[in-house]
Formats: C-alpha cells, structure tokens, sequence
C-alpha cells in the first residue's frame, strides 16, 4: 500500500513539473507573439504612411507635368488672361470731327489719279522729206491729254498720252493724232516738282498732204514742272521737250522744239 502512495506521489510531482514547463512555455509563446505583432503592426503603419505621402508626391507631380486640357481649361485661361492684362480700349474718332490732314508739299500729289490738259506751240523745227524743200517752220499748235494708268511706287509714273498737233507746209496743212505711253519719274508722290519722261507710240494723220503716209512712229522727251491743287483739285503744270516723228509708208520726217503750259487734276 505504501509503495503505491510512493509512486503516486512521484507521478504527481511529475505531472507538476510537467505543467509548470508548459506554463512557462505557453507564457514564453505568448510573448513572443506579442512582440511580433507589436513589429508587425509598426510595419504596417510605416507602410501605409510611405504609401499615402508617394501618392501625395505623385499626384503633384502628375497636376505639375500634365495641365488641365480642354474647352473649360481654355476658357478659365483666358478669363485669367483677361483679368491680369485687360487690353486697353480702342478709341474710335469720327473723321467729321475735323480731322487735320497731314501737311504735303504743293508739288505732291494727294489723290490717285492724275489727269493734266496742255497747249503749247513749236519753236525750232527740222524738216526731211515731207513735202517741198522749202518747208520750213511747219509746226503750229500742239495739244492733248495725259491720264495717269499706273505707278511704280517711289519711282516713276506710267501715263497714257493722246496728242493732237497742226502743221502748215506749203503743200497744204496736216493734222495728227499721236497715241503713247510715257513713262515719267520720280512720280508724283515724290514731292518733287520736276519732272522728266520719254514716250513712243503711233500717229495718225487725220489730214495729211499728198503722196505722203497716213502712219507714223511718234517718239517725246519731255522735261516739266508741276503744282497740285493751287485751286481746289486744279494745278498748274509748264512742260517742254522734243515731239519727232518719222513717216512710216514714206520717207517725210519732222523734229520739233515743243513749249506747253496747262492744268493738272489730281483726284
């Protein structure tokens, strides 16, 4: 009986020591998972917080690197534009409010048209060919029209001219009609009162003597002065040159000293 008490005491102590080293495993066990779960959660925390702050920085870096497109974005631009840099108003003046016209020279030309009237007379004459060889002194009046056609701008004028010239010669009178171009320069934009030009062109003799040609070459240098609008549109121009010409279906030819004054429209 006693030796049964004695073995039942001995796997009681043992079964006592037993259970303490599982307490004091289950003890050790639990801290341990403490521990790691306190790691586990500062982990978490770190991670969570590194996440939202690279979202922070990659959402403005992606508002910095791509601006908002589009028609709204357009229109809030402008809109900005507008409040930051109003533009200044445009006064509009009335012209009838007595605008002042910019001061030019009386030798300018103010419009773009040019139209000028002349009458003038020959003054030394050589004659070959037209007529008898004692024709001398055979021009008399001489007239016409020059209408500006063209301009090369800072340079010279182009001018259609119709001439209209009477000749006595012992045979009879003549009358020609002359249709040119005259290039003349510097234009009348220039300011400049003088000026020069040279033209060619084709007569017709409206009455002509016998045995002579109908047609004829007609070639002018000229040389003259000039004023615009000493009354109103109305100016004054004096010109004077050569007017020669040479019988193209005979063999006459004439060469005359012209003077000629007139008047000049510009409008």
């Amino acid at each position: 009986m006693s030796g049964r008490l004695s073995r039942f005491r001995e796997h009681l102590s043992g079964f006592n020591g037993t259970g303490q080293n599982l307490v004091e495993s289950s003890q050790d066990f639990l801290d341990n998972v403490s521990m790691t779960t306190m790691s586990n959660s500062w982990w978490l925390i770190g991670l969570v917080g590194g996440l939202i702050l690279n979202g922070q920085v990659s959402l403005a870096q992606s508002s910095t690197a791509a601006p908002r497109t589009g028609k709204a974005a357009a229109s809030k631009y402008f809109a900005d534009r507008k409040k930051v840099d109003p533009q200044a108003p445009v006064l509009v003046q009335d012209s009838d409010e007595g605008d002042e016209e910019p001061s030019r020279s009386p030798a300018q030309a103010g419009g773009p048209r040019v139209l000028a009237l002349h009458l003038g007379t020959y003054f030394d004459e050589d004659i070959y060919k037209w007529g008898g060889k004692a024709n001398k002194e055979a021009g008399k009046l001489t007239t016409g029209v020059t209408y500006r056609i063209g301009e090369w701008v800072n340079s010279m004028d182009l001018y259609l001219r119709v001439d209209f010239n009477s000749y006595q010669l012992n045979e009879g009178k003549a009358l020609k009609m002359s249709l040119m171009p005259v290039v003349s320069f510097p234009d009348a934009n220039s300011g400049f009162p003088l000026y020069f030009g040279a033209g060619a062109g084709l007569g017709i003799y409206i009455k002509q003597i016998d045995d002579e040609g109908s047609l004829s070459f007609d070639y002018q240098l000229l040389a003259g002065v000039r004023f615009f609008e000493l009354f109103g549109d109305a100016g004054l121009t004096v010109e004077a040159g050569l007017k020669n010409h040479i019988h193209l279906l005979s063999d006459g030819q004439y060469n005359g000293v012209f003077v000629a004054v007139g008047t000049v429209f510009n409008f």
